[in-house]
């Protein structure tokens, strides 16, 4: 997780309790990005020149609630958009096309009708009511996929009431759940090969089946069994193995599922 927040004044403190902030100036290049644990990412910050609203320390904004709840600096001053023209807020470089990201703008505004936009890379807008009495949902969410770089623009939506303001954003990798399948019927005794997919480090063996209803829900007064598997590859990985024949379920005291089965592995 990657924080960056708007703040124009040298020595501020950009290091709390709970994560370690990127400082966003005017006239950045290629600036190196540090994640909350303010270890290197490989990312970069490039910024132009940035409007701020001024001696905005201990933050005149009030606290933000529900999607702006990772919002807990006060140092701040954002980033001033008094028209509606777009403005490069912010560009991070180094990303892996391969991957998929998640970016959050979190605006504020100390008036009544308050509205930024923003885009990114060009791409579709979003508009925000960051109202003073609007703490809840106050930030703009782009999911970003195949670019290797995320350039934000914000701008006081045509719609506000007033300038409109931003703090900060976050930027993160979304990382997939993961996810075990197979083309075989699990049937008793018969061999069956898995392909785990989405997982950060090896699974390891036994595999857990969990019988489910038609619903998809697991059935209750069932106990999942686990059958031992060989777990081989790098991602995705492969996991072969033998199913129970009923006599040997029998004699364990468990019951084979049939139907539908949710199959799991942990690591």
């Amino acid at each position: 997780m990657n924080y960056f927040i708007f703040n124009d004044a040298g020595g501020d403190t950009v290091q709390n309790s709970t994560k370690r902030w990127n400082p966003v100036t005017s006239g950045l290049t290629d600036s190196a990005v540090v994640d909350k644990d303010n270890l290197s990412t490989g990312f970069t910050l490039s910024t132009g020149t940035l409007v701020d609203f001024p001696n905005a320390s201990g933050d005149p904004f009030p606290g933000f609630t529900g999607d702006g709840s990772w919002y807990d600096e006060d140092v701040d001053e954002p980033i001033w958009l008094s028209n509606a023209t777009y403005v490069e807020i912010s560009s991070i470089g180094g990303l892996d096309s391969g991957k998929t990201y998640i970016v959050e703008v979190l605006g504020g505004g100390n008036g009544t009708g308050r509205k930024i936009e923003v885009r990114i890379n060009g791409g579709t807008s979003e508009t925000v009511d960051i109202s003073l009495s609007n703490t809840n949902n106050v930030t703009a969410n782009f999911t970003l996929t195949g670019v290797t770089s995320a350039t934000i623009e914000a701008r006081k939506a045509a719609t506000s009431s007033g300038n409109g303001y931003v703090h900060g954003f976050r930027l993160y990798e979304l990382i997939p759940d993961p996810v075990v399948t197979t083309t075989d019927t699990l049937q008793p005794g018969s061999n069956f090969t898995l392909t785990a997919t989405n997982y950060a480090s090896t699974p390891v063996s036994p595999v857990t089946l969990t019988p489910l209803d038609t619903n998809g829900d697991v059935i209750t007064g069932i106990t999942p069994i686990t059958v031992a598997v060989t777990i081989t590859g790098s991602g995705p990985y492969t996991a072969t193995g033998t199913m129970p024949t009923l006599a040997e379920a029998v004699t364990a005291g468990t019951s084979i599922p049939f139907g539908s089965t949710r199959i799991s592995l942990s690591t």
